[in-house]
């Protein structure tokens, strides 16, 4: 009798386990294979513009990066410790980082991007940090959180910033792909973005992974700002919400 008692409790167990599987399977009923592909063309469009890459890999936690670097790249170690940083930041905050691909490059054209898909319509991130990781913003150009933190940390932003891209296309699809189609105009995000950074005003999906990557480098925003976020569809966990709470500013 002793081994049918302990049964509900392995089935407890075994759902536990599958359940963040399941979440992300039932999270949509549609299909957006042919939006992944089209992020794959993206990505190796941009791969064309890097030099000659070199292989390596490393782990951080249960993520494991694949690396393809530049030897004449004097910032790549620089950008794969912000990395593994805004990782940890990220998996502390109830966002366990897949396995993905990594690109670090110093030509001027590689830009910082992540595409979320592969050739057969999967999802997956190619990751994408060339020479402006750490460059100072010019004062003419739109700036973004990562341009509001102290110059050491500017590069864990940044990161931080892609993996919003990348939770919010991963926990809500159906409000992450149809803001990527140009022929969509209600892609304005709210007024409050002005709130976050002026980068957060170029669309909803900015915005999102704008607060994102703010709100894990503890900046403060008010309610105005985190409503739109969760209506957008914005990454919330257990922890992340404890976060919004305790940064919420007070009402003006």
């Amino acid at each position: 009798m002793r081994t049918f008692k302990k049964i509900p409790a392995l089935f407890k167990a075994l759902f536990l386990a599958i359940s963040p599987f399941l979440m992300v399977s039932l999270v949509s009923a549609k299909d957006y294979t042919e939006d992944r592909k089209t992020e794959s063309k993206f990505a190796v469009e941009e791969s064309k513009k890097t030099g000659t890459l070199s292989y390596t890999s490393f782990k951080v936690g249960g993520c494991t990066v694949r690396h393809g670097y530049e030897k004449a790249d004097k910032e790549t170690e620089k950008k794969v410790a912000a990395v593994k940083e805004a990782i940890k930041i990220a998996n502390d905050a109830g966002f366990p980082i897949p396995d993905f691909d990594l690109i670090t490059s110093a030509e001027a054209k590689v830009r910082c991007v992540a595409f979320l898909g592969d050739q057969d319509g999967r999802a997956k991130i190619m990751f994408f940090l060339g020479p402006k990781m750490f460059a100072v913003t010019p004062k003419s150009s739109v700036k973004g959180v990562a341009d509001a933190v102290p110059p050491e940390r500017k590069g864990v932003a940044v990161a931080l910033h892609e993996f919003g891209h990348a939770f919010h296309e991963k926990l809500n699809p159906d409000k992450f792909w149809p803001q990527k189609d140009p022929k969509k105009k209600d892609t304005n995000p709210p007024v409050s973005a002005a709130d976050v950074s002026m980068y957060a005003l170029q669309s909803k999906l900015e915005f999102v992974a704008e607060v994102f990557a703010g709100v894990l480098m503890k900046q403060k925003y008010s309610d105005e700002v985190f409503n739109p976020y969760k209506d957008f569809g914005g990454p919330t966990s257990t922890e992340f919400n404890k976060l919004m709470k305790e940064q919420t500013l007070p009402k003006k």
